[in-house]
């Protein structure tokens, strides 16, 4: 179980990382964007949208990730799994 865990959330977090090297296209296109003579705002726009597309994509793939690992957990498992993200990242309830 805990192998099966393991390997979905690694393959998650491949497919998340794989997406990095659009992210950094993306910054290189801001530089050139901005290091114009003028400002094409069209390019701009779009390099923008993609950004907001790539970044969705990544949070969609991160939470079906995290869906898939806990529907191998049980609720007890997965109660101890939100108990132990808390504790990591400080989470607080609202």
């Amino acid at each position: 179980q805990q192998a099966q865990v393991s390997s979905i959330l690694q393959s998650a977090a491949r497919d998340v990382h794989a997406l990095k090297d659009q992210h950094v296209s993306a910054h290189k296109q801001l530089h050139e964007i901005l290091s114009a003579e003028t400002i094409d705002r069209a390019r701009l726009e779009t390099v923008r949208a993609d950004q907001i597309r790539l970044a969705d994509e990544a949070s969609q793939r991160f939470v079906s990730g995290l869906a898939d690992a806990a529907e191998v957990l049980t609720p007890e498992q997965r109660a101890a799994l939100v108990a132990r993200m808390e504790r990591h990242h400080d989470w607080q309830e609202p």
